[in-house]
């Protein structure tokens, strides 16, 4: 029951319908098998019996829609051709509404799980990691979709049609169906009670030993510059084929033990069969008869009770996929819940932005960066802060951008705005950011400046400005059509110092109030750093907040803190370097 509610908790309104109408069609599919089992009755009553009881049966069924003649055998054969007809829609219906089903829980449950990943802060992304969150989205929803719903839906589709033809041999033979039907289900109910902890151990295996997988391949690509700088292929070879092997095992004995059923099943019954042959051959006519009709039932009941037991088998082996999908959903709907007008106050930045008494400790680590922070800093000025690596000058930016919340203090805008959930977004569509790593999207030069915006919309003039104020123009110049240059994935194509003038220019393409700078011009020469700095000194009507270990960018700042003993304090470092 638990996977039930889980599943109907992440399934949209008309997902939830389509299950439903799902059972009916399934219900109406069983009955069709059933009229096309029973159609051979007419036929073996005619040739076996000779006595006409099935035909008579038939026609009080039909009543004034058809009559079918006890000895015309053309009649009985056209009646079961069009049962088959008839067959073949409804079956043929019950493929396409299922696999319509697939379809829209493919497309919603994906959906679904990166809005709510985008809707989650920024501390979400830095206690998950980011390559469990893409495997959840790229391989476990998949995975809940055809190892768990898909499991359910063929479970519920399977066992109508079982029980509808065991309500069939009941019908012909009580005993025999009855001795058959609970002979598979005890031997059913050993094999999954004895099975059940080790498909549960191998389905846990495989997820963890995947997600270690995706982490490796990150590792790889990520670094791959190193790892063949250092030669270090076959060390991250050897892990990768570690987790892989083991994940790979898990996938081959869980399908073993899923396919072995299937066998136990034919056996049985084809004996059974075979002994009713031994032991009754005295009265042949009569059990050419029944065995006729239990044969036309096994061949569609076998396959029934293996899909059965299999979907049984599929749903305990990704019930951890769905676990981890599920998993804190209650506090991620939390998030996705806030209303909407509750993060509309707009703030209007004038004059001056105020850290007053801030704390901030670190929510994994617990080490304090900051204890007692007060710092104002003006409009239109240009800051600078420097000090070691490591000590917190990216996370002062994490906080005045209000992605990160300080433990304890208010950061205060014009003295009237308290920076908040409420009008946090509505702050950082005053500021522009660059971070010390360039992010390039696999993309041409257009689509990597106008970040996230359609072609179509693209503002041409504030693409050239955006060039020109990076001084890209000589990167551009000998181009033909150098909007549409294609940069290589995460910008290889490309040299160090213009995937960081590329990123200078995404940030002033925003026309932002405020820069925020990370070592902006930490891949660039002497010669270049100046220019940028330059254009950036130049910017009117822009706050610029400039984080740099190199002295000798922040001559141009009007104002340097220092960051020390966990406090931004000011400092003429520049005169005394």
């Amino acid at each position: 029951m638990q996977t039930l509610e889980k599943i109907w908790s992440i399934s949209s309104v008309n997902l939830r319908l389509s299950y439903f109408y799902f059972a009916i069609i399934s219900i109406f599919n069983s009955i069709i098998e059933i009229a096309a089992i029973s159609s051979i009755l007419p036929l073996l009553d005619l040739f076996i019996n000779q006595n006409g009881v099935f035909i008579t049966k038939l026609n009080d069924i039909l009543g004034t829609f058809i009559s079918i003649e006890e000895n015309n055998v053309t009649q009985i054969l056209y009646f079961m051709i069009g049962i088959f007809v008839l067959k073949f829609f409804i079956n043929y219906t019950t493929i396409h509404f299922y696999q319509k089903i697939i379809f829209d829980l493919r497309v919603y449950l994906a959906k679904k799980k990166l809005n709510e990943y985008l809707n989650q802060d920024y501390q979400f992304f830095i206690k998950n990691n980011s390559s469990i969150l893409l495997r959840n989205i790229s391989q476990e929803v998949p995975r809940i979709i055809m190892g768990v719903i898909a499991m359910i839906l063929s479970l519920f589709s399977e066992l109508v049609m079982i029980l509808s033809i065991v309500t069939l041999l009941i019908f012909i033979d009580l005993k025999s169906a009855i001795f058959i039907f609970g002979l598979l289900i005890v031997i059913g109910s050993i094999y999954m009670n004895l099975s059940k902890k080790y498909i549960n151990r191998l389905g846990k295996l495989r997820i963890d030993f995947e997600g270690n997988n995706m982490k490796n391949l990150r590792e790889i690509f990520d670094n791959i510059k190193l790892l063949k700088l250092y030669s270090r292929e076959s060390f991250f070879f050897q892990k990768f084929n570690f987790n892989n092997k083991i994940s790979s095992k898990s996938h081959m004995k869980f399908n073993i033990a899923a396919q072995t059923p299937r066998l136990f099943y034919e056996f049985i019954l084809i004996s059974i069969l075979l002994l009713f042959c031994i032991f009754f051959s005295e009265n042949l006519q009569n059990l050419i008869y029944i065995l006729a009709i239990y044969a036309a039932g096994t061949i569609r009941l076998i396959p029934s009770l293996s899909k059965l037991l299999s979907a049984l088998q599929n749903i305990r082996f990704e019930i951890p996929a769905l676990d981890e999908i599920t998993k804190n959903r209650y506090e991620i709907k939390k998030n996705l819940d806030i209303p909407k007008n509750n993060i509309d106050e707009e703030v209007i930045f004038r004059d001056s932005i105020e850290f007053e008494n801030i704390n901030f400790t670190h929510f994994e680590s617990e080490k304090i960066i900051f204890n007692q922070l007060n710092l104002k800093i003006y409009k239109n000025s240009f800051v600078g802060i420097f000090g070691s690596s490591g000590i917190g000058k990216s996370t002062f930016f994490d906080l005045f951008s209000g992605i990160l919340p300080p433990t304890n203090g208010e950061i205060i805008i014009d003295k009237k705005y308290i920076l908040n959930k409420q009008n946090t977004k509505s702050w950082q569509n005053l500021i522009g950011y660059m971070p010390q790593d360039a992010m390039i999207l696999e993309g041409s030069l257009l689509e990597n400046i106008a970040f996230g915006e359609d072609s179509k919309n693209v503002n041409l003039k504030n693409f050239e400005t955006s060039i020109n104020g990076a001084n890209l123009n000589h990167f551009v110049s000998n181009l033909k059509n150098a909007e549409n240059l294609q940069l290589g994935e995460r910008g290889l194509k490309i040299s160090g110092g213009e995937r960081q003038r590329i990123s200078l220019a995404r940030t002033l393409y925003m026309k932002p109030k405020i820069l925020l700078l990370d070592e902006v011009t930490s891949a660039l020469d002497l010669k270049n750093e100046n220019e940028i700095l330059k254009t950036i000194y130049n910017l009117k009507n822009t706050t610029k907040i400039l984080i740099s270990h190199n002295r000798e960018a922040l001559k141009y700042c009007d104002i340097i803190y220092e960051l020390r003993d966990k406090n931004l304090l000011e400092t003429n470092i520049i005169n005394n370097k």
